[in-house]
């Protein structure tokens, strides 16, 4: 049935290039020509300006997570990850915001303290005015997902602010982000490599800054609600 109607139907606006090949897959290559990857737009105010890479004096060590408390957003790793930049960091922070949905806060508040681990912070759900806010004030943004991700709102929210991302290679991530250049991508369910990565950008000033800017004009680029408009105006043409 769906066959059908895809068949019949002018355009097929899918969120991310992932989802395009699925649905190619799925329907028959003999659409592709009428499917085409449109990305979600971003409406952060600070695409509109000049890259700034301190923000509003960003501590060089504080690490965030913008993730609804989910197993399936692999916060277990995040913390494995933490617990090693740590180490080496003593004074390192980890913010982490999010609605409570299969995961609770203090469920994980209780792996930190079991881990030692210090400077754990909790944001509970943010507003879109203070996601911004929020990754403004982070360093770098750190997404441990083990699935899902068929569009990452989160990487785009931080590649919008201009920071550096760890993100495991899942979905749609790899294809937002590019490894080595805005941050690192990383295999799913492998924290030691999330740390490793963590660390070299928390070490190196000119590195999380090179990133910073590449994320920030990338996503300008990119994921602007220019660019939305402009590619709606061409499907409807």
């Amino acid at each position: 049935m769906n066959r059908k109607i895809y068949s019949q139907t002018r355009w097929i606006v899918t969120a991310s290039e992932q989802l395009r090949r699925e649905c190619l897959s799925r329907f028959g290559g003999d659409l592709s020509p009428r499917v085409r990857a449109l990305y979600p737009p971003v409406d952060n105010p600070a695409l509109s300006g000049a890259f700034s890479a301190n923000g509003k004096g960003v501590p060089g060590k504080r690490l965030g997570v913008l993730a609804r408390l989910d197993p399936k957003k692999g916060h277990g790793d995040i913390l494995k990850a933490f617990a090693i930049v740590q180490k080496k960091y003593p004074d390192a922070e980890l913010h982490i915001a999010g609605s409570e949905e299969n995961l609770s806060w203090s469920e994980l508040f209780a792996r930190a303290n079991a881990m030692g681990l210090k400077n754990c912070v909790y944001h509970g759900f943010l507003s879109r005015e203070e996601v911004w806010n929020f990754t403004a004030e982070c360093s770098a943004g750190v997404i441990g997902s083990l699935g899902s991700e068929e569009v990452s709102r989160a990487l785009e929210e931080w590649m919008s602010q201009g920071r550096p991302v760890v993100a495991t290679a899942v979905r749609s991530i790899p294809e937002i982000l590019e490894d080595g250049k805005g941050g690192y991508l990383v295999p799913p369910g492998r924290p030691e490599e999330m740390a490793g990565k963590l660390c070299r950008i928390l070490e190196d000033e000119k590195l999380r800054e090179r990133m910073a800017r590449h994320n920030f004009e990338s996503c300008r680029g990119r994921f602007s609600r220019d660019v939305f408009n402009t590619g709606w105006k061409e499907i409807l043409a």
